[in-house]
């Protein structure tokens, strides 16, 4: 891996990991909306799998040792990341695919967690609902914005 490779990983990662930190709130508690979700649909989308997955893998290190995610809460979010890279790898970058591969990888973990941790799958996939409806109809125009961004900034998917 070269220089510029291991730069541009390390900077998707700061993105992510920022972008979790950031969240909207939802209108019944435990509903906010992480908006990392459409940003890392986007990431996937412009970069590649591999790209993609590896700066998540480091943003997920990253936030296990901030304290700010447990185990579960990355093996949640793996599972998202290929779900996503799944869906877009099947479907190609469309605006369908961009749009539905976030709420599947969503409702996929959700999946996970409720087998994990013995909850109910459709009380978690309701307090999920906000953020699955607002990362559909998001996650395509950040991708949008987010090529526009890094052409401009010349961050290139070399």
């Amino acid at each position: 891996m070269n220089s510029k490779k291991l730069v541009k990983i390390s900077l998707l990662s700061v993105i992510l990991t920022v972008f979790s930190f950031i969240k909207l709130p939802g209108i019944i508690p435990g509903t906010e909306f992480q908006l990392s979700a459409p940003v890392a649909v986007s990431i996937c989308s412009i970069f590649g799998f591999r790209t993609y997955i590896l700066a998540g893998i480091v943003s997920s290190i990253t936030t296990l040792f901030l304290g700010t995610h447990t185990i579960i809460n990355v093996i949640n979010s793996l599972i998202f990341r290929v779900v996503v890279g799944i869906i877009l790898y099947l479907f190609g970058r469309n605006i369908l695919s961009i749009s539905i591969s976030g709420p599947i990888g969503s409702i996929v973990s959700r999946l996970f967690l409720s087998v994990v941790t013995k909850a109910n799958f459709l009380q978690l996939l309701m307090s999920a609902a906000p953020g699955i409806i607002y990362t559909f109809f998001t996650a395509y125009p950040i991708t949008k914005m987010f090529e526009k961004l890094f052409k401009k900034g010349e961050i290139k998917n070399k």
